[in-house]
């Protein structure tokens, strides 16, 4: 399925988005130290960030988790990164996150941009 480039409006984003389907994990660090995670699949995804759908909300914690480890299938790559959930919603038995990656290896930012640039957005 092609890609389709999400219009931003006059939201935040940096980078356009691209709609793709990757498996996902998402984990963050409870204060008792404990990794806390959830698995699911990417939305939409960007150079600087990714829309997850996942099978449960990440773990309530007093506010927004900080930083949210992201192992990210692309093809046959594991892309990891460490990003920010700049938003949550809970939907029935799933949620989704915007999470903004933080901190991800230049060769990982490479291949996501070469990997959207081949699925092209959608009216390509």
């Amino acid at each position: 399925m092609p890609a389709e480039e999400i219009p931003t409006g006059g939201e935040r984003r940096r980078d356009p988005r691209f709609e793709s389907l990757n498996l996902v994990q998402c984990s963050v660090s409870a204060p008792s130290g404990e990794e806390l995670g959830t698995l699911g699949r990417t939305l939409d995804m960007s150079e600087s960030g990714i829309l997850v759908e996942l099978a449960q909300s990440l773990p309530s914690l007093p506010s927004l988790p900080e930083v949210v480890n992201v192992t990210i299938a692309i093809e046959d790559k594991i892309i990891e990164a460490t990003g920010k959930v700049v938003h949550q919603k809970q939907d029935g038995k799933s949620a989704t996150a915007g999470i903004e990656f933080s901190v991800i290896a230049e060769e990982d930012k490479a291949y996501i941009a070469d990997f959207l640039k081949r699925k092209g957005p959608k009216d390509a």
